[in-house]
C-alpha cells in the first residue's frame, strides 16, 4: 500500500502543476486587425472560466485600447489555433490589411465585447450573456 501510495505522488505533483500552469498560463495577443465598427483581437488563449476571461479583459483593456487604438469598437477575439490560412471551402473570416492567400483564420471566437445603447458593457461568451453596468461587477444574464 505504501508503495503504491509513494508511486502516486509525483502523478498528484504533475497533475497540479499541470492545473497550476493552465490557469496562470500567460495570454499573448498575436494580432489585431479593425475596422470602423468592429476589431478582431487574435489570442494565443484565453484563460478557462468565462468569470476568469472577463476578469482578463477588464485588467487588460485600457492597455490594449491604447496600443491599438481601439475605441468604442464591438470586439471579437478569436483563438489563433494554426494561424493565418488560405480561405479554402473552411468557413474562416479573412483580413483586408493581410496581403492573400495566408490571410484568414477559423472562426473561432472565444469572446466578444460590446457597447450596450445605455452605456453598459456586454460580453458574450460561448452561450452566455454577461452584463456590466458602470462601476459594477459583470452579472451573468443568460
Amino acid at each position: 500500500m505504501k508503495k503504491r501510495l509513494i508511486a502516486l505522488i509525483p502523478v498528484f505533483l504533475a497533475a497540479m502543476a499541470t492545473i497550476i500552469y493552465w490557469i496562470n498560463k500567460p495570454i499573448k495577443v498575436i494580432d489585431v486587425h479593425q475596422n470602423y465598427f468592429t476589431a478582431q483581437i487574435l489570442v494565443n488563449d484565453l484563460p478557462l472560466s468565462s468569470s476568469a476571461k472577463i476578469d482578463w479583459w477588464i485588467k487588460n483593456s485600457k492597455a490594449l485600447s491604447d496600443k491599438y487604438h481601439l475605441n468604442d469598437k464591438d470586439i471579437y477575439m478569436f483563438a489563433w489555433s494554426n494561424g493565418y490560412q488560405e480561405e479554402g471551402k473552411a468557413d474562416r473570416l479573412c483580413f483586408a490589411d493581410i496581403a492573400p492567400p495566408r490571410n484568414c483564420i477559423d472562426k473561432n471566437i472565444l469572446m466578444s465585447v460590446s457597447k450596450t445603447r445605455s452605456g453598459n458593457t456586454e460580453y458574450r461568451i460561448d452561450d452566455e450573456i454577461w452584463l456590466q453596468e458602470s462601476g459594477q461587477q459583470p452579472l451573468q444574464i443568460k
